[in-house]
């Protein structure tokens, strides 16, 4: 199809319905990636983050709860096991918040296996309290230290352990998390520097061609006029086109 054989106003029209509806696609997919970089960012924010916190703050308060329970299975003095046993409840006072709230987030997979782990761990360190209890209860104070030496000390270090791989995961999706969203960055301004050059191009491209097909004839129309007005009337008039400057040749 002859574009010249459109009416002028269509043809500028659908010009700048063109460049309109090119404006929007890259708007639009500039909208997208700005939501896919804002839902990253939110989920790092208000997920990730708050989980490595709280791990964090679960294992601050660990160190000195171990401490303290160690005292406790290691004391042979009945105000030393008093102390120790009055400091290991508030710390456990508050741990529990934090475990339970930790219990709520991890919903993952991997997740739920981290934190069964130190529930597992937790479990065992009660067990081996409660037997140093029973033995020191019934007089065999040197079992007692020998369990919580051997046994008992072990089974704290994994309890620490098992809270910091959570901290420890909680990062590396963080850093996972960053890592994308830089990606997410990074792609969508490319796109959108090609897309606002491919742009430029189509309207250069639509402005020379509505510039040469209505200017040109327009021309020739204002040649052919000037040439009636002062009487020659021997020019060939050859229209070209059926629109606006096509329908005035012919007339003329």
């Amino acid at each position: 199809m002859n574009l010249r054989n459109l009416k002028i106003g269509v043809r500028l029209g659908g010009g700048f319905a063109a460049m309109l509806l090119l404006m929007v696609f890259i708007s639009g997919i500039g909208i997208l990636r700005l939501d896919a970089v804002a839902e990253s960012t939110s989920v790092m924010v208000e997920e990730a983050m708050v989980k490595e916190r709280l791990a964090n703050q679960w294992a601050n308060l660990l160190g000195p709860s171990i401490v303290h329970s160690f005292g406790l299975a290691k004391a042979t003095d009945p105000e030393n096991e008093a102390y120790f046993k009055k400091n290991l409840g508030e710390g456990i006072a508050s741990i529990n918040p934090v475990q339970q709230q930790m219990d709520k987030l991890l919903t993952q997979p991997d997740e739920r296996k981290l934190f069964q782990a130190v529930v597992d761990a937790r479990k065992l360190v009660l067990e081996h309290l409660g037997s140093i209890n029973k033995l020191k209860a019934a007089g065999d104070r040197e079992g007692a230290s020998k369990l919580a030496d051997t046994q008992y000390q072990a089974a704290l270090v994994v309890y620490k352990q098992a809270v910091h791989q959570i901290a420890d995961a909680q990062r590396a999706r963080i850093d996972v998390m960053a890592k994308e969203i830089q990606q997410h960055h990074r792609s969508g301004r490319l796109m959108l520097v090609i897309l606002s050059g491919v742009a430029v191009l189509v309207g250069a491209l639509l402005a020379w061609r509505l510039t040469v097909g209505i200017v040109n004839p327009m021309r020739g129309a204002v040649e052919l006029a000037q040439k009636v007005a002062s009487g020659d009337l021997s020019t060939q008039v050859r229209a070209g086109s059926h629109d606006e400057v096509g329908q005035l040749l012919t007339a003329l």
